[in-house]
């Protein structure tokens, strides 16, 4: 039955709108239509800086972008095209790369469609980099001058891509105006590496989701926190009942009963929560308390005492009174994040637009970067809106893997597909609604906003909302459903699919009998003196400590192959040439080498750097799924074309491996076998004699992996140049561009070395001049340094394998290709001097 007050209001307005209608009519006008966007102008577009909205955008299309290169004829692909103000443009500061997906490739692609070059093209999408330059991505709207750029039907469905007909799809839910949303920030949301808060690694899914039109604040406790901060509730049914969604990101501290008991009857009558977890054993504070543990309300195997293993203090601190062990996830609101560990999965299934009531409208791929999935328990109350493909990689780490018995695959427990659980789901309870993802990866972003509490290091954060698949399109349609109010209490009779219940792993995933592996809480020992029940022990600058973090003394330049042997979390200076187009591994990362060694760069932001600039940066040392790289730049900057830093040349290698890591190297004669697809990117083997190293082709250079496999079968010997690196302790050779495989011997004939010029010093007569020389050989050849007719007074220093000389020659024994020795000269003049080589 209609509430009366809302039939009246309805009776009112329908009043009032005939009375404006008369009076408009007898004045001689009607109110107006409401006038289409404007299109942004390319250049307008670029002066927004990779914003990351939403915005129309028109220019011309001028070219596409290829190995990372513009090129204006000749296309290899139909995956972006380059748009200009002016048809013709070459200069590419003035292009916007707009990436073309499944659906618009048969219309826009410039493989398909050559003729296209010239003419305008209007485009709606998201203000991101794209290919290592300013982007248009998730394009959900294009059309050529005289065509509709409207897709009503979805995109054309890949039967290999499930999600592919969602591209091109508008949402139909309406925007955030008038609705407010809340972010939970009061249970260990900042804890370890994690910064899940609006203003830090959560602020661009909060300034997505005011785009959208929502309201959005904080709860938080009082700030800053002291002892007691975690005796009382933080959730209570009168600050949520303010807000139409409640988003708890990561919690690390569990809920007590009475914040249960709160957010239950929220939802009963009519509010909405999105839960966003973590794969098993995230554990960022270390209190043996998962996101997925919290949000379920227990803990694996320890289901009858919610602190065991804890300490004394541990367990008689404020923050674990009043939290009990119960199923209660699973018991109100009919699903469970389940306790798996899967590993990197950049293609994922999302279901068709009209089986999730919009929320995957324009989705094709929701990220995920170690997670967790769910079961599904009552299918009439939940609804998997992604899905895993099969077959996916567990995660390095996983407490299953020293447990094979119990779980052959390790952190992956159904093999992935629809059995392994939904990444994502959402559910009906009462008046209310929910949401689930498995991951927080899709929604940071890459600007922390404070230290770690443990021990005050800088915190590394990535750019999954702006930068990956369609992971904020998913999200903020994702809040907008959730703040509609609907009454229906369950999905049947309402229009879509139910799911089946997902199969478990028996006893092993009932709350009361499931099993914690022995040994595996908590994952790693606690810095000396930090207790996560305790703000007074968070360090300065983290989240609820107050005062303000250590400054950052700048050190000294050190060389690429020193700061590698650095400490973790030591801060570092360096210098070196770009070595790899920024983005095309991921955010804006780049890897960059001098004449000493390699390193990956994450930087925070994009930095607008190309292949060939030379870049001082001061950073912390890190490493990342073992791999060695700098993070959390303290200052970055390019150096002017002419500073003295070597030009890197691929070296000559067997094998991928520690001594090379970061760095170019050439594989020269060996055979191309065993190709396959992980995680959505061609890899395969190449083997020589006894020697068998890794390839991996990453999607997201642009290479095409069905050419490089044609151009490339099984069995062809071939050279091959790419970049040295690990990744969860298996090397692998990054290929950068289509052009760096060619087959043996290709190469051609020997070439003369070529010297980098040595710049000019100036010297006070009596002082001692010290200076190095380089030189490249095309060739990769190893180079030896041979001074001949030292002038007088000239030294050549062969101790300190440096020298200097007037003539370069090869050496006559072939060393690993690209070995370079460098040798410098001590010149002692009688007066003053001015040395050039």
């Amino acid at each position: 039955m209609d509430n009366p007050y809302f039939v009246r209001r309805k009776k009112l307005t329908g009043l009032f709108l005939a009375w404006l209608l008369l009076l408009s009519a007898a004045l001689g006008y009607m109110p107006a239509k409401a006038a289409a966007a404007v299109p942004l102008t390319v250049a307008e577009a670029l002066a927004k800086n990779n914003s990351g909205e939403t915005a129309t955008v028109e220019g011309y299309i001028v070219g596409e972008m290829y190995n990372s290169k513009p090129i204006y004829s000749g296309f290899q692909d139909d995956f972006n095209v380059l748009i200009a103000d002016t048809a013709g443009e070459k200069t590419q500061s003035k292009m916007i790369d707009v990436q073309i997906s499944a659906s618009y490739r048969s219309q826009y692609g410039l493989k398909t469609n050559p003729a296209n070059v010239g003419k305008k093209l209007t485009v709606t999408g998201q203000l991101a980099a794209y290919s290592g330059m300013a982007g248009i991505k998730s394009p959900t709207a294009m059309s050529l001058d005289g065509e509709s750029g409207e897709n009503p039907g979805g995109g054309t469905p890949n039967p290999a891509d499930p999600g592919s007909e969602n591209i091109g799809v508008p949402t139909t839910l309406p925007d955030g105006t008038g609705k407010k949303v809340l972010f939970d920030e009061t249970h260990g949301q900042t804890a370890g590496a994690s910064d899940w808060v609006i203003d830090g690694a959560f602020s661009d899914f909060a300034d997505g989701l005011r785009d959208a039109g929502f309201q959005v604040d904080a709860l938080q406790r009082t700030l800053p926190m002291d002892l007691h901060a975690f005796d009382t509730p933080a959730i209570t049914l009168s600050k949520l009942k303010q807000y139409d969604v409640f988003i708890i990101g990561e919690a690390n501290i569990p809920f007590k009963a009475s914040e249960q008991a709160a957010m239950l009857a929220y939802v009963k009558e009519g509010g909405s929560i999105f839960f966003i977890s973590d794969h098993y054993n995230s554990d960022r504070n270390l209190n043996r308390w998962d996101s997925s543990e919290v949000m379920n309300g227990y803990r694996r195997g320890a289901f009858g005492n919610p602190t065991k293993g804890m300490s004394t203090a541990e367990a008689a601190s404020g923050a674990m009174q009043d939290v009990t062990s119960t199923d209660w996830l699973g018991q109100n609101f009919g699903v469970r994040f389940r306790f798996n560990s899967v590993g990197d999965v950049t293609k994922t299934d999302a279901v068709k637009y009209d089986q999730s009531f919009g929320i995957t409208a324009g989705v094709n791929d929701v990220e995920m970067h170690s997670g967790s999935t769910l079961t599904i328990l009552d299918p009439t109350r939940v609804k998997g809106v992604v899905y895993l493909p099969e077959n996916v990689p567990g995660w390095g780490n996983a407490v299953e893997n020293s447990d094979k018995a119990n779980f052959p695959n390790g952190g992956v427990y159904k093999n992935g597909g629809i059995a392994e659980g939904p990444f994502a789901a959402i559910s009906k309870l009462e008046k209310g609604k929910a949401a689930f993802i498995g991951d927080s990866s899709p929604v940071e972003d890459p600007t922390p906003g404070y230290v770690r509490e443990d021990n005050g290091g800088k915190k590394t954060t990535y750019d999954g909302f702006k930068g990956e698949a369609q992971d904020a399109v998913f999200l903020v349609q994702t809040v907008k459903w959730l703040a509609v109010h609907e009454d229906y209490a369950t999905f049947e009779n309402q229009g879509i699919t139910l799911d089946e219940p997902t199969p478990l792993l028996g006893k092993l995933e009932e709350p009361a009998t499931s099993a914690e592996i022995p040994g595996t809480e908590p994952w790693t020992t606690p810095a000396a003196g930090y207790k996560w029940y305790d703000p007074t022990t968070y360090k300065d600058g983290s989240y609820g400590a107050g005062g303000t973090p250590p400054v950052v003394t700048i050190p000294d330049l050190t060389t690429i192959a020193e700061a590698r042997k650095a400490a973790d979390n030591d801060y570092v200076t360096v210098q070196g040439v770009v070595t790899s187009e920024p983005g095309v591994f991921g955010g804006s990362g780049f890897y960059m080498q001098d004449g000493t060694g390699g390193v990956y760069v994450y930087p925070s932001k994009a930095t607008g750097y190309h292949v060939g600039d030379k870049v001082k940066l001061t950073a912390q040392k890190l490493t990342y799924n073992t791999e060695v790289e700098l993070a959390n730049e303290v200052q970055v900057a390019k150096l002017d074309a002419q500073a003295d830093i070597p030009a890197p040349v691929p070296q000559a290698a067997a094998a991928v491996n520690d001594s090379n890591q970061g760095q170019l190297i050439t594989i020269k004669n060996a055979a191309v076998q065993n190709y396959t697809t992980v995680t959505g990117s061609l890899e395969f083997d190449l083997v020589s004699g006894g020697t068998t190293n890794r390839v991996r082709v990453d999607s997201r250079t642009g290479i095409s992996a069905d050419a490089l496999k044609q151009a490339y079968p099984a069995g062809t010997a071939v050279d091959i140049t790419g970049i040295s690196s690990i990744f969860k302790g298996a090397y692998q050779l990054k290929l950068l561009k289509e052009s760096d495989i060619r087959p043996a011997g290709a190469d051609g004939d020997n070439h003369a070395p070529a010297f980098a010029d040595v710049p000019a010093q100036t010297v006070k007569s009596g002082q001692q001049v010290t200076f190095s020389v380089y030189a490249n050989d095309e060739d990769g050849d190893v180079l030896s340094y041979e001074a001949v007719s030292l002038p007088e007074g000239a030294a050549f220093d062969a101790a300190s394998g440096n020298s200097r000389g007037r003539r370069l020659r090869k050496a006559a024994t072939r060393l690993p290709s690209g070995f370079r020795t460098e040798r410098a000269v001590a010149i002692r003049s009688r007066s003053a001097s001015r040395w050039k080589r």
